[in-house]
């Protein structure tokens, strides 16, 4: 059983959100796969993870640069888990989110910017739902406020899923 949560950014775009949850499993040792919508978007994210901070980067590669045993963030457009993760993080509205097999944490990221994307992560959580005993063991929806994450919802195997 895997656990799935769902990241809203209500005021950091997509990259700063999903860059801070990538520094908190690194910090954590814990590897990622970033599943984003398409080729382009990893090429962006690439350059920015290498960026935007001064003093810093995150080490990552590309799916496309072949072996990524030894990254500790894969960015990808695809499905699978090129470096082994424990974790799958899918930003950007990337829909193809059902292979979760080798994962035991999914995280969805998505804005408030993009209507489109507000809208497919309603969709992948009534779908989650659905798998609740299945597939997925636990769910929880968390909302950014005051540069925080705050749980706003939380849903167990066993429980009763409320809408």
């Amino acid at each position: 059983m895997r656990e799935v949560k769902f990241y809203h950014l209500r005021r950091r775009g997509l990259e700063l959100g999903l860059t801070r949850l990538l520094e908190l499993s690194t910090e954590r040792g814990i590897r990622s796969v970033v599943r984003l919508p398409d080729d382009d978007m990893c090429r962006y994210y690439d350059e920015y993870l290498w960026t935007y901070k001064e003093n810093s980067f995150l080490a990552h590669g590309l799916e496309k640069d072949g072996d990524l045993s030894y990254q500790p963030i894969c960015l990808t457009s695809g499905l699978g888990n090129p470096n082994g993760s424990e974790v799958l993080m899918i930003g950007g509205g990337f829909v193809g989110g059902q292979d979760f097999e080798g994962f035991r944490m999914v995280c969805y990221v998505f804005g408030d910017e993009d209507v489109a994307q507000k809208k497919r992560a309603r969709e992948e959580w009534v779908r989650c739902r659905s798998l609740m005993g299945v597939d997925v063991g636990e769910m929880s929806y968390w909302q950014e406020e005051g540069g925080k994450w705050l749980c706003k919802k939380h849903l167990k195997e066993g429980e009763e899923a409320l809408s």
